[in-house]
């Protein structure tokens, strides 16, 4: 999935005047967890910002925004992934000034089911062609089934390339053994043989 988590804009950029009281950063409640990564991997939910802090306030800690759990998911199950909705504009860091911004964020979302199809769903009233977007998802197909294929590929190279390896150590194992014992052989021949005229 490509695309941006988050938006940001400027905003409240007028001259400061008065005096500044301190307001801190106010969080949303926790979002859903997600589906785990991965086989024993982590599953994660999110919260976004209510009230950002003002210019004299504490910046709102990153941890604050993520939390993360161990999960367990079957292996081999397929996942999806799904953007989240795009959470309201956040209120402006300030009032006044040349830094103020305001910011809304989306997340993305991994699920275990496929996504389910909406009847009313209207292509066209969204501006987009029903041919194009059957088309982007025959061909999004098509890289999954190469990439899953690929994968498999690389495995058995992987295996067969240690095999060959395992085999070539073992034959220059035994060659180094062989040689080593001939050697030992032809030193005790030497010695044992009479010096002429004795």
């Amino acid at each position: 999935c490509e695309s941006v988590l988050s938006e940001v804009s400027p905003c409240g950029t007028g001259p400061c005047e008065e005096p500044c009281e301190p307001k801190e950063c106010v969080f949303d409640e926790w979002g859903e967890w997600s589906a785990c990564d991965k086989c024993g991997g982590q599953r994660k939910r999110f919260r976004s910002i209510l009230e950002h802090p003002n210019e004299c306030g504490s910046p709102c800690e990153v941890t604050a925004f993520e939390e993360v759990s161990n999960c367990t998911r079957s292996c081999h199950d397929p996942v999806y992934c799904m953007w989240g909705e795009w959470k309201e504009w956040s209120a402006c860091t300030a009032t006044c000034g040349e830094a103020s911004e305001k910011v809304r964020i989306r997340h993305l979302e991994t699920t275990t089911s496929s996504l389910p199809v909406q009847e009313d769903f209207d292509l066209s009233a969204m501006g987009a062609d029903e041919a194009f977007l059957q088309d982007t998802v025959r061909r999004l197909e098509e890289h999954t089934q190469n990439l899953r294929t690929r994968r498999l590929q690389n495995l058995g190279l992987a295996f067969s390339s240690g095999g060959l390896a395992l085999v070539v150590g073992l034959a220059l194992f035994r060659g180094a053994v062989r040689l080593g014992s001939n050697r030992a052989r032809s030193r005790a021949t030497f010695h044992r043989l009479p010096l002429d005229g004795q």
